[in-house]
């Protein structure tokens, strides 16, 4: 399952020791539309004349071969933006613009590659609507316009309301759920208690659930249940809005010596039958800073600590310290006298407790290879790194800095480069150069993928 997309006007962060949405006014809403499907049923006939023992149409002594379910292969398709227009590349076909209008900052590719939903901003940067849009450039219908996030404020004093996190309910694309924080002229981050989910093809925004406290959302890969993250607990619910569970993870508050709150992100297991969740210590900077790992069981029993680890958590703010198989952690600690800011990369054995150092210096953890056995890291001003258990690292590919990765498969991946205004959209392989799949103008490399 690919995961959940994070649309955060603010975000951190760190260094070490702190470190490492549009231009244009509101144009006329396109003219809703609504897809009609039509289901063919065929009903097969029982008419006489066939022979015993044979199926009408079967040659005598031919075997049928029963049909089957498996969907056809879907090429590999990157949505993305440029010049605050949303773009669509497919593999085998190219770049074409799929919405061109208000300013695009924000969007996300349904699984199956069908649709695409995307949020649009006026020139102060406040939502001024919610779309989607078939990726071969039909039905474009807008789901929320500007009064509809005004509305989603439960606070006066705010200037409105701006959707914070969303994602497509697991393996469908009729159905977006999404919270929201209000939107103040100064900084700050507030995220608000409910939990909505909106039908992609009608546009009905309903109220899923309204949590004890404002939380994140985050689907189990079966799509059966939600876990719930806020500042200080992790509860569980279905995602029918059923049986909670709540607190079954209490932990104090954590310092992010900056104006919002973490909510840590837990991992799920594969088969959804638990999760595993980073906590940082609630001063986590400096010699003293740690973190537990704790083992959530999905019945509503309390987790579990399955270890605690001296470091700091350049990781546990984003999450993805936790392999897609659930058996290796990655923490950073820090070695050496504090003024020369040096790092050890550790990889943990979950299940045997192994704690080896994999690397050392200034560098980061990106993301984990759906493998469980590669990882990506980078050094600032250095080339990214491609790691793997059990062997040295090597250069993710023939671009020296990249900015996200995007894993399709193994073997293959799709990256972010550059800067604002700069970047590019490149196809990697694991041992062979990249491709370029397009150069976009904007302030931020946004893109998702589908395969």
């Amino acid at each position: 399952m690919k995961r959940i997309v994070i649309l955060i006007l603010v975000i951190l962060l760190l260094s070490l020791a702190c470190s490492f949405t549009p231009n244009g006014s509101s144009t006329e809403s396109p003219e809703d539309t609504m897809a009609t499907s039509v289901a063919a049923s065929l009903t097969a006939g029982a008419g006489g004349g066939e022979t015993p023992g044979e199926t009408p149409g079967e040659t005598p002594g031919e075997t049928s071969v029963p049909p089957t379910d498996t969907p056809e292969p879907q090429p590999l398709r990157v949505a993305y933006i440029d010049n605050d227009n949303l773009q669509l590349w497919t593999e085998g076909a190219g770049s074409v613009m799929l919405y061109t209008g208000e300013k695009v900052t924000d969007l996300l590719l349904s699984d199956d590659g069908q649709i695409v939903v995307f949020k649009t901003v006026n020139s102060e940067w406040a939502p001024i609507g919610l779309y989607r849009i078939n990726t071969d450039g039909s039905n474009l219908l807008q789901l929320m316009n500007a009064a509809d996030f005004v509305a989603l404020s439960d606070n006066p004093s705010a200037l409105g309301a701006d959707i914070y996190m969303m994602g497509f309910v697991p393996g469908e694309h009729d159905t977006l759920t999404f919270n929201t924080s209000l939107r103040f002229m100064g900084p700050g981050l507030q995220i608000q208690n409910d939990i909505l989910q909106v039908d992609t093809n009608t546009g009905m925004v309903t109220v899923l659930f309204t949590a004890a406290e404002p939380s994140n959302f985050f689907y189990s890969p079966d799509g059966a249940q939600i876990a719930l993250s806020d500042h200080n607990s992790i509860s569980l619910i279905n995602a029918d809005g059923t049986n909670l569970r709540p607190d079954v993870l209490t932990f104090p508050q954590v310092n992010t010596a900056s104006e919002y709150l973490l909510f840590p992100p837990p991992t799920w297991a594969p088969d959804s039958s638990y999760l595993r969740v980073v906590i940082p210590s609630p001063e986590p900077f400096g010699p003293g800073a740690f973190m537990t790992v704790y083992h959530i069981p999905t019945d509503g029993s309390p987790a579990a600590s399955i270890g605690v680890f001296s470091g700091l958590p350049f990781f546990a703010f984003r999450g993805g310290m936790i392999s897609p198989d659930m058996q290796t952690f990655v923490y950073h600690s820090q070695f050496g006298p504090p003024a020369d800011n040096q790092y050890e990369l550790h990889l943990v054995n979950l299940t045997g407790g192994t704690d080896v150092v994999y690397s050392s210096g200034p560098q980061v953890l990106m993301i984990w290879g759906p493998d469980s056995e590669h990882f990506v890291f980078g050094r600032p001003g250095e080339p990214t790194l491609l790691g793997r258990i059990g062997f040295g690292s090597m250069a993710l590919t023939d671009v020296v800095t990249v900015q996200e990765v995007a894993w399709v498969d193994a073997s293959h991946f799709v990256f972010s480069s550059g800067g604002s205004g700069t970047w590019q959209l490149r196809l990697g392989s694991l041992g062979s150069p990249s491709s370029l799949i397009a150069s976009a103008t904007a302030d931020v490399a946004s893109f998702d993928i589908s395969y």
